[in-house]
């Protein structure tokens, strides 16, 4: 059982078996207080996947990757079970706190290129438009953008990463991160607008899909990176 866990097919049918689980859980009538558990042990399992493969990253990087699965999962917590305003908003500070996490473990395999830094800045400007021309009317508009900015610099981040590491640990984190993005565009606009089951149950698939695409992307650059970039 322990090397299933491990191994990285013994890690992704478990983890996406739990992940459905978790999904029907926190959409469900009556059974939103029982997907806390479902989401306990998709942080076991990340952690238990995670921790004993990760040596050949930097500590600084493992650290905080460790961080931010551990905020990741009790942001999840709090934003998906109850609606009081203060659980809320410790939430929304879990996940940046999150975010800012991972993007220091990626800062370490990062490379300036301002060239390469066009497309993303166009990106961005585009992104902003959008979400400040619907957002802007709305009393907690500012919040939001500070919400949205961060999963913003942990997408550029990933981004900065392209040729500095592993081609697969790079394509696994910026997905993860892009996934980031749009599950909290989409948990914002929800939180604005009015909620919906479909849009509920997409954004815990991306949510825990980043986890694990991050978590990859992590652990192929500790295997396969130069011991000068660590």
């Amino acid at each position: 059982m322990r090397s299933f866990l491990t191994s990285s097919t013994g890690f992704a049918v478990a983890f996406m078996v739990v992940v459905f689980i978790d999904i029907v859980l926190s959409n469900s009538e009556g059974t939103v207080v029982y997907s806390l558990l479902s989401k306990l042990v998709l942080l076991a399992l990340l952690l238990r996947y995670f921790v004993p493969q990760s040596k050949g990253l930097h500590p600084v990087e493992r650290t905080c990757a460790i961080m931010g699965m551990v905020s990741f999962s009790l942001g999840a917590m709090l934003i998906m079970v109850n609606n009081d305003l203060n659980v809320i908003v410790t939430g929304f500070l879990l996940l940046m706190t999150a975010k800012l996490c991972y993007s220091c473990a990626f800062v370490y395999t990062i490379s300036i290129d301002i060239d390469r830094l066009l497309p993303y800045l166009v990106f961005v400007t585009l992104y902003s438009l959008v979400v400040i021309y619907f957002l802007y009317d709305l009393p907690e508009h500012v919040p939001a953008y500070l919400f949205l900015v961060t999963a913003l610099i942990l997408l550029k981040l990933a981004y900065l990463r392209y040729e500095r590491v592993d081609r697969v640990s790079f394509t696994n984190a910026f997905s993860g991160a892009a996934m980031m993005l749009v599950a909290e565009t989409i948990l914002v606009f929800d939180r604005s607008f009015g909620t919906s089951s479909l849009s509920g149950m997409l954004i815990v698939l991306l949510f825990w899909m980043s986890q694990y695409l991050m978590a990859s992307g992590l652990l192929i650059e500790g295997k396969t990176a130069p011991a000068a970039l660590r």
